[in-house]
This record gives structure tokens, C-alpha cells and sequence, in this order.
């Protein structure tokens, strides 16, 4: 959108002209005045120096960290990650690194970022599944503008006839690609709009992968996972009270809100789990937090019968 393209451009201006000015002023002080290490060398020019561009950096850092909340893009943000690490090597040839600030700027704003619109989409399942209108925010460029509250329909079920993808289990348990999403979730609309949610927030993490977010994401991603399931669990009476405005007998479906919990359980969380995965790869054979919150979704769904005690399939 157009506020954010504006907001990445005055970024990235801002870091250039830092470079520029900053190496310039530490070089051309240093040749005045012979210092020969750090950032000023010895004796009070140095610490005069090294205060300055100390100042001078931490306000590039906070002026970043307030621009790049209107950037949501990932790959935007992998290139002004690129651009400040660059500069923070030049800097290093005058003693002033701040590299070790810029990651874990960049974590946290990736964190909150991703996060955020994960929250929103726990809160939107729910409201699909008791009614058929969820909010959602109007796209750049579109008649409402970018932060315009709109609304869209989305119905419960599409029956047989309304859908012709094939098979509910993820990836390559079809024989398709492993990132291709299972195809039963398009007869249950609101969980394919919880995953299309879900895997855009994860686009931007895609672009720029730290490894640092392998932990905090995973546990916050799990959490997600077993609240969706949970919303599921609660609203089920919801579900079968609206079903018979959109099942048939051609579709062979007993009890909707059991078909809700079994595509949860058997497409839905293991997908998210191999996209994950596929940026923050398993170690070894251990268990990871969507291991734990997978287990946890099954006793959730069991605990409601909504699935057999066996798990998935049961």
C-alpha cells in the first residue's frame, strides 16, 4: 500500500544518509585529531567522538523502530535489515558496531508483527463459526481505504458439488506438493480462511527467517493452534444449529461440527505445522511446540467428543 511503500522508502533514505554522514564526520575527526582505535582513539576527543555517535545511532534506532511498524512486507523489511547491517560493518571500522542492536530490534518487531495478526485470527474463527460476517480490514487502494473496517460473508459449509479439490490430508500425503494446502478445507470455509491468515502472517517471516524466532514463534503458533481448537470445542453447538441452512443429503455429512474438528485436527494443524517447519527445520527427532500442540488440540476435541479417543481418525 501506498503508506507503506512511503514508510520503506523514508527508511531506507534515513539509513543512507546515517552511513553517509556518520562514517564521513568519525573519519574526517579522526584524521583531525590522530586517533588511532576505537571509535576516537584515547583521551577526551575519543570519549567526545564515541558520545556522539552513540547519540546519534540510538536515534536512528528509534526513529527505525517507529517507521518500520507501517512496513509489513518481508521481504521490505529483509532489505532494510540488509541496509542496517551494512551500515553497522562500516561503523565497525570506526569502533562504533551496533549490529548487536539490529537483530534484536528486528526480532521484536517481526515478533509483534506476526503475533498481532495471529491473535486476530482466533477472535474471526470464532465469529465464523457462530455467525457469517467476520471484520476484516479494507485493502490499500480499495474504496474504503487501507484501515476501513469491512465485513464479508462466510458461510459455514460449500457442499459436494460447490468444490472438486481433492483430498483433506496436507502436502505430500496427496501426492501433490508438501506447501500445497489440503483441499478439504474448502468445504469448511472458515477454517480455510483461519489458514490463509495464518500462512499470511507467515510470509513475512518467510523473507526474513531469524533464527532467534524459531522458539518464540513456534510456542505462540502452538498456543494459536490449540485456542483454534478450543473455539472449535465451544461453538459446536452453534455449528449444528446453522448446519441444516448448509448441509444436504448428497454430502454425507452426520455432524458438522464433528467434520470441523476432524479437518482441524487432520489438515488444518499439521499444514501449519510443515510451513513452519519448512523455515525452522525439526532438530533431530525431538518434539517441537507443535508437536506438544497437536497433542494438546486431541485432548481438547476428545474432551468434546468431537473426535474419537483414539486421536485422528478415531
Amino acid at each position: 500500500g501506498g503508506r507503506e511503500s512511503a514508510a520503506y522508502g523514508r527508511t531506507i533514505r534515513l539509513i543512507e544518509a546515517h552511513r553517509v554522514h556518520c562514517f564521513a564526520v568519525a573519519t574526517q575527526y579522526r584524521a583531525m585529531f590522530g586517533s588511532t582505535s576505537g571509535a576516537g582513539g584515547g583521551g577526551d576527543s575519543g570519549v567526545m567522538l564515541s558520545a556522539w555517535l552513540t547519540g546519534r545511532l540510538q536515534r536512528l534506532l528509534g526513529e527505525l523502530r517507529q517507521l518500520l511498524t507501517e512496513v509489513k512486507d518481508g521481504d521490505s523489511l529483509r532489505s532494510v535489515l540488509e541496509q542496517a547491517l551494512f551500515f553497522a560493518s562500516r561503523m565497525a571500522q570506526a569502533g562504533a558496531d551496533f549490529s548487536g542492536q539490529v537483530l534484536p530490534m528486528f526480532h521484536d518487531l517481526i515478533f509483534e508483527q506476526v503475533t498481532g495478526e495471529w491473535q486476530q485470527c482466533v477472535a474471526a474463527l470464532q465469529f465464523m463459526l457462530a455467525g457469517e460476517r467476520v471484520a476484516a480490514t479494507a485493502p490499500q487502494g480499495s474504496a474504503g481505504g487501507g484501515d476501513a473496517p469491512v465485513s464479508f460473508l462466510v458461510p459455514l459449509f460449500v457442499g459436494k458439488a460447490a468444490t472438486s479439490a481433492g483430498g483433506g490430508k496436507s502436502g505430500a500425503a496427496n501426492g501433490t506438493s508438501v506447501r500445497d494446502p489440503p483441499g478439504t478445507l474448502l468445504r469448511l470455509p472458515p477454517l480455510a480462511h483461519t489458514l490463509n491468515a495464518l500462512l499470511h502472517a507467515l510470509n513475512c517471516v518467510r523473507a526474513c527467517a531469524l533464527k532467534s524466532l524459531r522458539g518464540p514463534l513456534g510456542e505462540a503458533l502452538g498456543t494459536l493452534m490449540v485456542q483454534c481448537a478450543a473455539a472449535v470445542a465451544q461453538q459446536k453447538a452453534a455449528v449444528r444449529r446453522r448446519a441444516p441452512q448448509y448441509v444436504s443429503d448428497d454430502d454425507n455429512v452426520e455432524d458438522l461440527a464433528k467434520e470441523f474438528a476432524t479437518a482441524l485436527l487432520e489438515a488444518l494443524v499439521p499444514h501449519v505445522a510443515l510451513c513452519f517447519r519448512a523455515m525452522f527445520p525439526k532438530r533431530d527427532q525431538q518434539r517441537d511446540a507443535m508437536d506438544v500442540a497437536e497433542a494438546r488440540c486431541n485432548e481438547l476435541l476428545v474432551e468434546a467428543e468431537l473426535i474419537g479417543g483414539g486421536g485422528r481418525g478415531g
